[in-house]
């Protein structure tokens, strides 16, 4: 599978040219998201299907982990009692301490106990988790700003548990992102526009933001 994806560093002064690409509304129209569905024998899915969203109450948040990937927090613990509450943590890293890029991670464990050139991958929630995890992710964008925190992020991944594929999770997250559950970049041009692909030759190059700092900018489009 061929991907295309562009990497830079983007400076405040420079950031009009990136801006060109797209207007105020198109940036601000991000999806924050996670949906998942699973399988009958999965410890952790139990066969459900859940679509969650900060207009559901909660709450969203990703830190960058110690093996240089990122952990993805998912919570209504703050609106709903404790034993009402729900909660999911995504963990993700790249072999050998990489920056996690838009691409595909295969032949996945456990994390934090994949070997070092192994991805890490654990999706786990509500007091259940797996002793060892097999599966894939692809990164569809990855935004960090010059300290390293995470802007946006777009990921669609399969774990099996215990290595078992009838033990699948198929899930999608997206943080802040501008790429829809189909893979396809959101265009917020004029007001309830639907997702809908840009054309090869009119794909931006990068994805900025209005802030007075570098970002390191990483999109990725599947082909």
């Amino acid at each position: 599978m061929k991907k295309s994806m562009s990497i830079g560093v983007i400076p405040f002064t420079a950031l009009i040219a990136v801006l060109g690409f797209f207007n105020c509304e198109a940036l601000a129209a991000s999806l924050t998201t996670l949906q998942f569905e699973s399988a009958p024998r999965s410890w952790v899915g139990r066969g459900q299907s859940r679509s969650v969203t900060p207009e559901d109450n909660f709450s969203f948040s990703a830190s960058r982990n110690f093996d240089n990937g990122v952990t993805f927090r998912i919570n209504n613990l703050v609106s709903n009692p404790p034993r009402d509450s729900k909660y999911w943590t995504l963990d993700l890293a790249a072999p050998f301490e990489a920056l996690l890029t838009p691409g595909l991670y295969s032949d996945t464990a456990r994390f934090p106990f994949q070997s070092a050139g192994q991805p890490g991958l654990t999706f786990s929630g509500n007091h259940r988790g797996n002793n060892r995890n097999g599966g894939f992710f692809e990164v569809l964008e990855a935004t960090y700003l010059a300290d390293g925190t995470v802007a946006s992020f777009a990921v669609d991944f399969t774990q099996y548990g215990e290595q078992q594929q009838e033990r699948w999770i198929n899930g999608k997250l997206r943080f802040n992102s501008n790429i829809a559950l189909d893979g396809s970049i959101i265009d917020a041009d004029e007001p309830g526009d639907e997702p809908k692909s840009v054309p090869e030759s009119s794909a931006p190059l990068g994805m900025g933001l209005a802030l007075g700092f570098s970002a390191l900018v990483l999109v990725g489009k599947k082909r």
